[in-house]
């Protein structure tokens, strides 16, 4: 279970730079 809530973790820091690289364009 750790192991599944630190890819959540990545999987959501992951979607952040994401949307923050998507805002500034």
């Amino acid at each position: 279970m750790v192991v599944v809530s630190k890819m959540v973790v990545v999987l959501l820091l992951l979607l952040v730079v994401v949307m923050m690289m998507v805002v500034e364009k």
